[in-house]
C-alpha cells in the first residue's frame, strides 16, 4: 500500500498508459536491494520480538520464524544461480507460429 510523502509513505505518479525499459542488470540490482532492504527490516522485527516486543497473549516459536527467516534470507541467491535451459530460438519460432495464424 503507497501512503502519502507526508505519512511515511511513499509518493508515486503512474501514467494511463505507456512502457518503460530497464535492463536486466538494472532490474536485478534492484531486486536484490529490495531483498536486502526486506529481509533486513524482518531481521528487526525478528530481534525485537525475541526481545520481549509482542504481547503476551500472541503465542509464536520464534524459533521457527528465526530458522525461517534463515532459509528466507538465503532463498533469492539460490533463485539467482539457477538458469532454466531455454531454447529460445523454439520460443521465438512458436510464438511467431502462433501470431502469423491470426
Amino acid at each position: 500500500m503507497l501512503r502519502a510523502p507526508d505519512k511515511g509513505g511513499l509518493g508515486c505518479t503512474v501514467p494511463r498508459q505507456g512502457r518503460v525499459s530497464v535492463s536486466t542488470e538494472s532490474f536485478l540490482r534492484a531486486v536484490e536491494e529490495f531483498d536486502r532492504e526486506l529481509i533486513a527490516a524482518m531481521d528487526r522485527r525478528i530481534t525485537e520480538i525475541e526481545a520481549g516486543g509482542l504481547d503476551a497473549d500472541v503465542q509464536l516459536d520464534v524459533e521457527q520464524l528465526r530458522q525461517e527467516h534463515r532459509l528466507r534470507s538465503g532463498s533469492l541467491a539460490v533463485a539467482l544461480r539457477h538458469a532454466p535451459a531455454t531454447d529460445w530460438t523454439a520460443v521465438r519460432e512458436g510464438a511467431a507460429r502462433i501470431f502469423s495464424t491470426r
